[in-house]
Order: C-alpha cells, then sequence, then structure tokens
C-alpha cells in the first residue's frame, strides 16, 4: 500500500489513501471527541417573496 501510494496513479492513491485512514488503528479513542462542536445549528427560514405579483408579499 506504501508503494501505491508514493509511485501510483491518482486514482490509486485515493483508494490506498481511504483504505489506510479507514483501517488505521485509534489507540485513544477519545481523541475523536477532544474538540466540542464549533458550530450551531439554525432552523431555516424562507426567503421572502421579492416578486411585485407574489401572492405573499406584504406591502
Amino acid at each position: 500500500m506504501i508503494l501505491v501510494l508514493s509511485k501510483g496513479t491518482s486514482e490509486a492513491r485515493i483508494a490506498a489513501a481511504n483504505l489506510l485512514f479507514h483501517y488505521w488503528p485509534i489507540h485513544n479513542r477519545h481523541i475523536l471527541h477532544r474538540k466540542s462542536i464549533q458550530y450551531r445549528i439554525k432552523a431555516w427560514t424562507s426567503i421572502p417573496c421579492q416578486n411585485t405579483k407574489c401572492v405573499d408579499n406584504e406591502p
């Protein structure tokens, strides 16, 4: 796999890197949960109608 990563085609390198990181052993399972989530989830708001003949358009 190291040979493919170093001398293979770009498609083969991508596949080899995916396999390498998929099967790489994680000795400390808590390392994945160290950082807190730094984003917030907001509810989706609809875009107000900008058409002049829109039924929902309020004056």
